[in-house]
Formats: structure tokens, sequence, C-alpha cells
């Protein structure tokens, strides 16, 4: 009786984590910062009925490991486990340096020189698109803490990111104004951790956040004067606990110092927010939207910002000193720069990547070349207008959606003209295109509805030097 109930308990045990499987589909896994194994990634069913009997069981055998029930918790007390006993860290996402400093589990990663060149010409072609409408552009390159702590890695790591090594080599060349994070970081005498010895490690602390940022603005400063500068003594600190590595429940229990203003001038408008960025063409996989105010602040310059995760909680750290702060979520959303500068329009750019975000997982290296932007188009002189003919007004499909903030307009027209342009309110909104094939380029815009008014497009010709004003009503 005795062994028929121990062989009871032992299947409820293993069929537990199996019962509650994870069986939904495209996953993400926080602890290893991947997507989990779907039973069939390529979901059709003649693919299905061509897999081989080997490459089906292995697939099962990596979507039953990747999605058991309790996975993670199971994965928590086996690498506490292990820790303690042997003193390695058992994880996907982190291993031990020296002294039990803590780094991101690391493959060297070689730089990819067409595609760190590409970048720059592209940031080249952002600083001469935003110079001409008079608008500030500030590039920053953050680093990783490999590039700050090097002698506390493991003894197989001797190098760090290797496409944000070689960007570094190239900005002191450039014409466009940049900050080289890394270098100043590494020479910085720092009082405290710019990253934590354990908690953390992929982002720097606030008081390397409060250096970074701050030498970040300087270049700002001098011909936005009402930019102030940023002092500790504006901050008190708080020392707090962190029991476990960040996505995991690996137990460290470190002790790590938060910052917070004294005196916090910013607001947030928190559902204004909300709204906007569901209305917002955000990229699906990179969509947050923060948006930071300073009423007592007016006549400070407005910051538009693309930025990731290493700016995310640290607005208490620049906020401030500017009228409004747009952040943007970086990597894709770049590449349509001209449309939230349609909307925002702000006095200043600030793009910062960091080194570990820096690759083709998060920047698509066909955009760096395929993304034309408009000339200024104050600037296109000689151009004579010419009337639409029939022929044209039927070629141009127009879709508008009214939303409780903004109107988007999408339009399909003819290949041939060089440049379209949105004019709304008797204000000049950019667009660039994509070809949708068969002679046929497609664009969209965004106003906010309250200047959705005496809307016309414009279409240029350059070769012929012409301008084709279009009151939207006439394609409705």
């Amino acid at each position: 009786m005795r062994k028929k109930i121990f062989i009871g308990i032992l299947l409820i045990i293993i069929l537990i984590p199996i019962v509650n499987l994870n069986t939904e589909e495209n996953q993400v896994s926080t602890i290893d910062n991947r997507t989990l194994t779907d039973l069939f990634p390529e979901d059709t069913t003649s693919q299905k009925q061509n897999l081989d009997f080997h490459l089906m069981s292995m697939q099962f055998e990596d979507y039953l490991s990747d999605r058991i029930g309790f996975r993670e918790e199971m994965l928590g007390i086996y690498g506490n486990g292990y820790n303690s006993i042997f003193g390695v860290l058992k994880h996907p996402s982190y291993e031990y340096g020296k002294e039990k400093e803590v780094f991101y589990s690391y493959a060297a990663e070689p730089a990819d020189k067409e595609f760190v060149d590409n970048f720059n010409n592209f940031m080249g072609t952002v600083q001469r698109y935003l110079e001409v409408r008079g608008i500030d552009f500030v590039f920053a390159a953050n680093p990783s803490k490999n590039d700050i702590y090097p002698e506390k890695l493991p003894d197989s790591v001797h190098t760090s990111y290797g496409n944000m090594e070689y960007l570094r080599t190239l900005l002191p060349n450039n014409f466009f104004t940049s900050i080289d994070n890394v270098e100043y970081l590494q020479n910085v005498d720092a009082q405290e951790r710019i990253f934590d010895e354990q908690y953390d490690v992929g982002h720097w602390t606030d008081y390397g956040a409060i250096l970074g940022i701050s030498n970040m603005i300087e270049p700002m400063r001098e011909k936005h004067p009402n930019i102030g500068s940023i002092s500790f003594e504006e901050y008190q600190k708080e020392k707090i606990v962190q029991e476990y590595l960040p996505n995991s429940k690996i137990k460290i229990n470190q002790e790590i110092t938060k910052y917070h203003s004294k005196n916090p001038q910013h607001v947030n408008p928190k559902e204004y927010q909300a709204a906007l960025k569901n209305e917002l063409k955000l990229h699906p996989t990179h969509s947050t939207l923060r948006i930071d105010q300073n009423p007592n602040n007016p006549d400070a310059p407005s910051l538009l910002i693309f930025r990731g995760s290493f700016m995310n909680g640290k607005e208490d750290f620049y906020t401030d000193d500017f009228s409004e702060v747009i952040g943007i979520h970086n990597y894709e959303n770049i590449f349509d720069i001209d449309y939230y500068l349609n909307l925002f329009k702000p006095d200043i750019v600030l793009f910062e990547v960091a080194a570990s975000a820096f690759n083709e997982g998060y920047f698509n290296p066909n955009a760096f070349s395929s993304v034309h932007f408009n000339p200024k188009y104050e600037n296109l002189s000689g151009l004579s207008e010419v009337e639409a003919s029939q022929e044209l007004l039927d070629q141009i499909k127009v879709n508008i959606q009214k939303k409780d903030i903004l109107t988007d307009i999408a339009i399909q027209y003819p290949e041939q003209y060089n440049y379209l342009y949105l004019e709304a309110s008797e204000r000049i909104h950019d667009t660039h295109p994509s070809n949708i094939g068969n002679g046929i380029l497609s664009t969209y815009c965004s106003v906010y509805n309250d200047t959705f008014k005496d809307v016309k497009l414009i279409l240029v010709e350059e070769k012929d030097k012409t301008k084709t004003i279009i009151p939207l009503d006439k394609l409705l």
C-alpha cells in the first residue's frame, strides 16, 4: 500500500509540470531574454507533413524543455543550489567574472564594419536633415559594463562589443555632434559604482546615469544657456536591497543606491501619454513612449530623445532642464524621424545607443540606405506649379482615419514624383515613401486633429522642376 501511495505521489509530481505546459505561441522568457521554442515555428500543413521523425522528436524535446510548467522556478532552485555548492553562476543570461562580479553571458562580437559604416553614414543623413530645419542633433554612444570594468571580466573574455568599438573610432571624424560616453566614463573620477557589482549589470546605476546624461547634455548648453547643469546636491540617496538578479530567481541580496530629485519640476501626463502611444505609428516591438513637461521652464528648449533602456526611469536626471521631453523608443523608430518631427517639433534631437544594443537585432541594416528624407520644402526653388490632371487625380489614393488625438493620412501616388509634402493649417509636413510596386509609392502622415484644416498634397517632380498642389477635398 505504501509503495502504491509513493508511486502515486511521484506520478503527481511528474504530471503537474506537464499539465501546466505553456502552449501559447510567441512567448518570451524573461529569464532567457529570448522567444521560447514553438512546436511548429513555420505553421503550415505541408511543412508539418514533411518533417521527418528525427527532426520532429528534436523539435518536440526543445519545445518540452522550454515550455514545461514551473520551468523558471526550477531553474532558480537549480541555479541557487549550484551557486551555493560550487560557486558557479548557472543562468542563461549571466556569468561570474572575477570576485563574483556578474556580467552578461558573453560571446565575442566582432565588428560588422559594413553595418557600422552604413549606420554612421545614416547619422550624417539625419544631421543634415535636422540642420536645415534649425534643429540641433546630438548622438551619444553609451557603454556596457564590459567597457567600464574590463579588469573584472572572466579570463575568457578580453574584448567588448565590436560594433561599438569600431563606431567609436569613426566618431571624432564626423561632422555631427557626438558624445563618446564610453571614453568619458572610463576616465571619469567615479566616487561610486557606474555599474552594479551584481544587480542589473546591463544598465548603469543612477550615479552612472547622472554622470553620463550630464555629459550628453553638455554640448546643448552652448547654444541654449537656459539648460541648467546637473549637480549631485539636487538628489537624495536611498539604499535598497535587491534580493534577486533581474529576470531570475538567483539570490544576491545586494544593496544598491537610488537617487531621487529633492524638488522635481516635471510632470508626466500619464493619461494623455497612454492615449497618444496607442495612436502613434510606433514599431510594434519597440513601442515605448514617455512625455515629460515642465511648466516652470517654458522658455527652455524642447527635446526629442530616441532612447533605449539606459534612459528608462532616469527622467529625474534631465527633464527639469527642458520645457518638454519626448522619449521615443529608438532602434527601428529612428527611420521614421520625419514622422515624429512633424508632430513634436523639437528644438533638439538626442539619439543614444548602448553598446549591447548596437547590432542588426535592433536596427534593420537595409533601412540605412533605403530611407530617403525630403529636402526642406522652402529650399526648393524654381518650381513651377502645374495643375493636376484627371489621370493623376485618379491614380492618387487617400485613406483618412480620425482618432481621438491624431488624424492619420495614408497616401498612394505615382512613383514619378520625387517628394510628397502634406500641408495642414498652413504648415508643411514631410513624408518619405515606400515602393509597393506597379509604379506606385506609399506614404503616411499624422497631424493633430485641431490642425487638420485646409489640407493639401504637394507633389514635386525634380526632373521637370514642377510642383502639383492638390486640395485634399478633390481626392475624397
